[in-house]
């Protein structure tokens, strides 16, 4: 009778530490390794004969390493495109449809904002355009992105590149990085 309270105390106590045991085993799992904050600013320029464009992508990202190795990248992004025509305006006045869109070379399936007017209607076509629009997710410009402008003007077509001035100068990733030491403190790299 000692012997059979002895084993079934026994038991209990095995499932009591298997049971710790699965929870903390899910807990670690499912906490993440090491996690990223990335502040971002970039700023691209780039011109034709016609028109000056300034494409700025600011926000942040984090990024996260679980134990098995696995990296997500979430961003929360406003990104802005603000063209300017460098002629005199008058030039413009016959214009009867505008069209600006952008989108990065490396990555045309992920097109920006798109901009469309039309002049039928007696209005004139403006010195500066803003396209502003914010993004959430994993997609996101790297600082060595090169962005594609696109301006239809009546059927028209210009393109040309913006580049991030910062890349190449010793400066290639202008973003501030930050480990949350919270997250890193579970396992060091």
């Amino acid at each position: 009778m000692f012997a059979y309270r002895f084993l079934l105390g026994e038991l209990k106590l095995k499932k009591i530490y298997i049971f710790f045991m699965c929870i903390m085993l899910l807990s670690i799992t499912g906490c993440s390794y090491k996690k990223e904050i990335v502040n971002l600013n970039y700023t691209f320029k780039g011109e034709n004969e016609f028109w000056s464009a300034e494409f700025q992508v600011k926000g942040t990202g984090i990024s996260r390493q679980n134990l098995f190795g696995q990296i997500n990248f979430d961003s929360n992004l406003t990104k802005t495109l603000i063209v300017t025509y460098k002629k005199d305006i008058s030039q413009l006045s016959s214009v009867k449809y505008l069209e600006i869109s952008y989108y990065e070379e490396d990555n045309p399936l992920l097109k920006g904002k798109m901009l469309v007017e039309d002049y039928n209607n007696g209005s004139h076509a403006r010195k500066t355009y803003t396209l502003s629009s914010h993004t959430t997710g994993s997609a996101v410009e790297t600082g060595n992105s090169m962005i594609i402008v696109t301006i239809n003007i009546d059927n028209k077509i210009q393109t040309f590149k913006l580049k991030n001035e910062q890349y190449g100068k010793g400066n290639s990733v202008k973003a501030d990085r930050i480990v949350d030491p919270s997250i890193a403190v579970l396992l060091s790299s």
